[in-house]
């Protein structure tokens, strides 16, 4: 983190956890969290890079064989911003269960890390816009229509979940899973493969 030059971010309200608040946000994932991870969060939580960072995906996505790190979650005195809340209130029923959200790009996708299952200690990029349906929102919503699903009040997350526990036999992945790509098997793997972003001369002359 040093080396790439890492700063805090809000340190008027972010702050390092103590033992009993990690323990408190493991209840509520209902899980505990990857030993790396959680010496990561308790001291590193919160914080970003002086420049670009970007780490390589283990699997394609539709975004490239890349990603990019702005600004790692952590605790903080805010109750309306923090990992707590982002894992409990902004996307909760939208990634997996299994998993919380480590940090985010500059696009709105995430780095989740897994605390349960197969999923546990792996690093994974969460693709916000769904791009690997590539225009297949509305056939999955004539097919839940067919169903007897009521859709009006659903967004895209939730028509994707109710369409997938409807039709498993038309996965290729496994469920709330179509839209995560590997990068590592542990944070640590993913800390060691981050690397700086050399800035295209191009976009400066802009």
């Amino acid at each position: 983190m040093r080396r790439l030059g890492y700063y805090e971010v809000r340190p008027d309200s972010r702050h390092n956890p103590t033992e009993e608040e990690l323990a408190d946000f493991e209840s509520q994932i209902g899980g505990p969290l990857p030993p790396d991870y959680r010496r990561f969060l308790s001291k590193y939580g919160g914080t970003a890079f002086e420049g670009r960072v970007g780490v390589p995906l283990r699997e394609p996505s539709p975004w490239g064989d890349s990603c990019e790190v702005e600004v790692f979650y952590g605790f903080t005195s805010d109750p309306s911003s923090g990992i707590v809340y982002e894992t409990m209130e902004t996307y909760s029923g939208r990634i997996p269960d299994e998993t919380v959200p480590a940090a985010y790009d500059p696009f709105g996708n995430l780095i989740l890390v897994g605390f349960e299952g197969v999923a546990r200690d792996r690093v994974w990029f969460w693709d916000h816009e769904h791009r690997e349906l590539a225009g297949r929102i509305d056939e999955m919503v004539d097919d839940l229509r067919a169903k007897g699903v009521d859709v009006d009040s659903l967004d895209d997350h939730a028509v994707i979940w109710h369409w997938e526990e409807l039709f498993p036999e038309r996965l290729t992945k496994p469920p709330r899973h179509g839209n995560i790509y590997a990068i590592a098997d542990s944070f640590n793997a993913f800390l060691e493969s981050l690397r700086p972003i050399a800035e295209d001369p191009e976009e400066d002359s802009d």
